[in-house]
Parts: C-alpha cells; sequence; structure tokens
C-alpha cells in the first residue's frame, strides 16, 4: 500500500522571504491598532516606578505575618507538647487519653491548615504562571 504525495512547488513560485504575509486577526502576526498602541505608550510613560521596599514602607507583607504566627504556633506546640510529655507519668488514664486526644486533634488541625495554606499558595502560583505565560 503507497501513500500518494503532492510534490512540493519549484521555489520560483514561492514569495521571497521578505515578502509581507498577510496578518489575520487570531494569528501570531497580528499587529495591535496603533492607538492602542499609543494608549499603552502612554499609560506606561505615565505610570509612577517605585523600588520594590517602597511598597511595604508600612510595615511587612501579609506573606511575612502569616510565616511569622505560623512559626509562632509551631513554637507553642512544641512547648504543649513538651509539657504533656514532662506531666504524663503523674496523670490517670482518663487524663492521659484526654491529653493524647487533645494533642493529635491539634496536631492535625495545624496540619490542615498549613495543607490549605500551601494548595492557596500553589493555586495563586499557578494563576501568576498561566497569566505570565498568556501575556
Amino acid at each position: 500500500m503507497t501513500i500518494p504525495i503532492q510534490p512540493l512547488p519549484p521555489i520560483s513560485t514561492l514569495a521571497p522571504p521578505s515578502a509581507p504575509q498577510p496578518a489575520t486577526p487570531a494569528g501570531p502576526r497580528a499587529q495591535p491598532a496603533s492607538e492602542l498602541v499609543d494608549l499603552f505608550r502612554s499609560k506606561l510613560d505615565a505610570a509612577r516606578l517605585a523600588p520594590p521596599e517602597a511598597s511595604r514602607a508600612h510595615g511587612p507583607s501579609a506573606m511575612t505575618e502569616a510565616v511569622t504566627r505560623q512559626d509562632q504556633a509551631f513554637a507553642e506546640f512544641g512547648g504543649r507538647v513538651d509539657r504533656f510529655a514532662a506531666e504524663a507519668p503523674f496523670m490517670s488514664q482518663q487524663e492521659l487519653v484526654g491529653a493524647t486526644t487533645k494533642i493529635q486533634f491539634e496536631a492535625a488541625q495545624m496540619a490542615c491548615k498549613m495543607y490549605g495554606g500551601q494548595m492557596v499558595a500553589q493555586g495563586v502560583k499557578t494563576s501568576v504562571q498561566t497569566l505570565m505565560k498568556n501575556q
């Protein structure tokens, strides 16, 4: 079984590389309207550019605050676990079970908060990457 292949046109019938190609509205060669280019340039010229540190002149960023709060919560939880370990030999069975359950619940709660924060951060990162790719 053979597949018929059309022969290539002679080189003399091909357009030279410098010849302008017709632009399609959705194609990669589409040029924006000149008024849009002018509007973009005027907006860019009017933009007030500031150094990155100037945007946080009023205090730490929201991300810094969230990480600091999370670090404090982990440190407090570690202290509670250490206190539990020191007090466990002197507890009754009921107190021991109750305290163990409470510690396990707090650990699970912290893990859920961390996982949720990680998913939000990952979602934002993916959104920004998609936005930058589409630009």
